[in-house]
């Protein structure tokens, strides 16, 4: 036994060094096919001897440990967040403060790259790697740990025996990231949300699989460490073995710092990881202290940030728009332009009042950005190209489908179309209606419902369901001249088809269960996880136009302003009309339990939490996730990310900003693959 633990511990160390080579250092001494074989070898006989395993063996990094959620952890020492600097203004008035407090004009920084990553927290003890907490909110993270130990750049064991913490970033390099988005169905806006996505997976092996890594930069109690400079810090985290950044450099005054910025500004594409600005220190620590803090940040460091990508274009027109509730709404139209490598053609304008402050005109020339990289926004005019061309933009007065006067209720900014027999309102309560979350009537695209309201081919909601009766004159007004034109569709006969279509899946929606058509109805502040949650409850339409507001208060999935809308619309003397239509066309008002979910095995971890499903998946619906939390998990799901959201189960095409603000608020990402294996077993 001692020769096959000798030969465990010599694997080990070997697969130790050429991991510090490839990782740490980029200068690999073995080929890829020798590590694995070697790696392989050594799983083998630790799976044959477990006995031998211990934490810091590089099998280890495969991951395979499951949690359930992560535990909050309060950090030994807070973790402090840095002021930002935006010009070089701002950097010398830094090191005017700290000329002022030191009493020296002679002042090193230590410059670094502001990695654009999460802020992780390494505690070793005994030279062996026991904990990896997240920034969280600088007094309290969450633990990590096992996913920390599949990032290679990190290493499981140090030859340093004092208890240390060290301090860095978690990352996805530009390569890593581009291969992760091409490989997966679900796609992720940028590295960094990619990074913290994956750090915080429940799954260790898909951690694993996605080759984070991590630079290593601060210990935050370095004078314990007789480490009284930044500058040797740095030497000491790579005298064991961590990796730190290679373009982090000791500037000698303000200008050499000056220099450096200069340096990113022109090499930012070069570097192999995104940096989102510069991090500067003073650094000479034992001064810090007296240099001391604000509030919520070191006055020794401060971040420089790189100004957001801006571009300029033409503002063509500025459409009106109304929607289903009567808020009107501004659209810009913009000549094409690449922002963020996406071509964009629109961009949303809040208001009025927005519009108006930023003398914003037709004709102008407007800066944008993407706020939060996904919504482009106008922050400017270039008055400097202000032209005689430029039509002023007035405040509408009428509404743009009806003419019906506008009107702004108190303490708001919207103006609202107010008149219920708005035709734009109409249409966009007839696409809410028939879209996939309500009644999920195909064929009915809104091209389609704009034609046949042009045609006055339908009037109302209800007048969807007399559309069998009126083929002749949908033929007669070429309907699908467009479609048939462009190629759509080739076959034969392609209105008929089309229209025999469009009658089956109306005939269809009348079979839906109630959650639907209560959704489809547009109730004020109800949506798809409410409306099921009144069909589970109430069983059907009936019950439910009978319930007390008291019974609807009462209901814990219901807040107050929603329980109150829905009593209103249901005793509203206008909803005698809808409930004739309903029974006159004969759509079904009953709670339908239709799915069998037979094959799902319970796991107690689920049961009563506040879930939030988005995307697409390919074993259920996203709909049918849905139904499982409800019904055999008692658990709520939500469509808004708030702190009372438990997990987020994401699948295709999810929706961005929600993973965004997953991330940003520390809630638990469940991808497909994952969900799919804890329901199966």
């Amino acid at each position: 036994m001692n020769n096959i633990l000798i030969k465990i511990n010599n694997l080990k160390e070997k697969l130790k060094q050429w991991e510090y080579e490839y990782y740490v250092l980029d200068n690999p001494s073995v080929s890829d096919y020798e590590f694995d074989i070697t790696l392989r070898e050594l799983i083998e006989l630790e799976n044959k001897y477990p006995e031998f395993i211990t934490s810091d063996s590089p099998s280890q990094r495969v991951g395979g440990q499951v949690s359930e959620k992560f535990k909050k952890e309060k950090h030994i020492f807070p973790m402090l967040s840095l002021s930002n600097s935006f010009n070089k203004n701002d950097l010398l008035k830094f090191d005017q403060d700290i000329e002022k407090i030191v009493l020296s004009s002679n002042n090193e920084y230590f410059v670094e790259p502001k990695i654009d990553g999460l802020s992780i927290s390494l505690i070793y003890k005994d030279g062996v790697l026991i904990k990896g907490i997240t920034r969280g909110d600088g007094v309290t993270g969450e633990d990590v740990t096992v996913n920390v130990k599949t990032i290679k750049t990190i290493p499981l064991i140090i030859d340093y025996k004092k208890d240390l913490e060290v301090r860095g970033e978690i990352f996805l390099d530009k390569e890593s990231f581009s291969k992760m988005n091409n490989e997966s169905d679900k796609k992720f806006a940028n590295a960094r949300n990619a990074a913290a996505g994956t750090l915080r997976n429940l799954d260790s092996k898909v951690v694993a699989k996605r080759n984070l890594k991590a630079i290593i930069y601060n210990i935050p109690n370095p004078l314990e460490h007789n480490l009284q400079s930044q500058n040797q810090v740095i030497n000491f985290l790579k005298k064991h073995k961590f990796k730190t950044s290679n373009e982090s450099k000791l500037c000698s005054n303000i200008n050499e710092v000056f220099e450096k910025i200069e340096w990113f500004n022109k090499n930012r594409e070069l570097i192999p990881y995104d940096i989102d600005g510069i991090v500067i220190k003073y650094d000479n620590i034992l001064k810090y202290e007296e240099i001391g803090y604000t509030s919520k940040f070191p006055k020794w460091a401060t971040a420089y940030k790189f100004p957001a990508e801006v571009v300029e274009s033409k503002l063509l027109s500025i459409d009106v728009t109304v929607g289903r509730t009567g808020r009107i709404n501004y659209i810009a139209n913009i000549e094409p332009v690449n922002l963020n490598n996406t071509m964009v053609s629109k961009a949303t304008l809040h208001n009025y009042d927005y519009i108006k402050e930023k003398d914003i005109m037709i004709n102008d020339y407007v800066s944008l950005f993407k706020a939060g990289e996904i919504i482009p926004k106008i922050i400017g005019v270039n008055h400097k190209k202000r032209d005689n061309n430029v039509i002023k933009f007035n405040e509408p007065s009428n509404c743009p489908m009806c003419n019906y006067t506008l009107v702004k209720n108190k303490d708001e900014v919207d103006l609202y179309c107010v008149n219920e027999e708005c035709k734009g309102r109409i249409i966009e309560g007839v696409v809410h209606f028939v879209s996939r979350q309500a009644m999920n009537i195909d064929g009915l695209s809104e091209g389609i419902i704009r034609k046949f309201f042009d045609e006055k081919i339908i009037n109302s909601i209800w007048d969807i369901y007399e559309i069998k009766n009126k083929k002749e004159l949908i033929f007669s007004k070429n309907v699908y001249k467009k479609d048939i034109e462009q190629g759509i569709k080739k076959q034969k006969n392609f209105k008929d088809k089309s229209f025999d279509n469009l009658v089956e899946s109306i005939e269809k929606s009348k079979k839906n269960s109630l959650e639907r058509l209560i959704f489809a109805l547009g109730i004020k502040h109800v949506g798809e996880v409410a409306s099921k949650s009144l069909s589970k409850k109430y069983k059907s339409l009936d019950n439910l136009r009978k319930a007390s507001l008291d019974d609807l208060m009462s209901l814990n999935d219901l807040g107050e302003k929603m329980a109150m809308s829905i009593f209103k619309f249901f005793n509203d003397e206008k909803s005698y009309l809808i409930f004739e239509n309903i029974k006159k066309y004969g759509i079904n008002t009953n709670y339908i339990q239709s799915n069998d979910y037979s094959d799902i095995h319970i796991k107690e971890k689920y049961k009563n939490k506040t879930f939030l499903v988005t995307g697409s998946f390919s074993t259920y619906s996203r709909n049918q996730i849905k139904d499982i939390l409800l019904e055999l998990y008692n658990s709520k799901c939500v469509g808004t990310i708030t702190k009372n959201v438990d997990y987020v189960i994401a699948g295709k095409n999810a929706t961005q900003h929600k993973i965004d603000k997953a991330i940003q608020m520390n809630i638990p990402i469940i991808e497909e693959e994952f969900w799919k294996k804890e329901n199966q077993g």
